[in-house]
């Protein structure tokens, strides 16, 4: 079965999730100050993987720009930071 799942974290350099094999990226965003993605899982697959995103501050040096899929880019703190989320893969 098709389940839209959300996960909640916090902002650091390296964020990983333990998600369902295939679990397709939707949404990047902030619900009451908490960043938070959603994805699009398929609850029959058993196999999990782990995915690494890295989070990066407006200004901030990006390094391996090959290695990293642009997921999205969210505000927190009344716009007081910004910060621009990738996932990596081929690493």
């Amino acid at each position: 079965m098709l389940i839209i799942y959300k996960y909640s974290f916090e902002i650091a350099n390296v964020i990983t999730f333990t998600m369902p094999f295939g679990a397709k990226i939707l949404h990047l965003d902030v619900q009451c100050d908490i960043p938070h993605i959603w994805a699009l899982v398929d609850t029959d697959k058993t196999d999990i993987q782990i995915r690494n995103f890295k989070c990066f501050g407006t200004g901030h040096p990006i390094t391996n720009i090959d290695n990293l899929k642009y997921i999205g880019t969210i505000k927190q703190y009344n716009d007081a930071f910004i910060w621009h989320i990738f996932e990596a893969i081929n690493e």
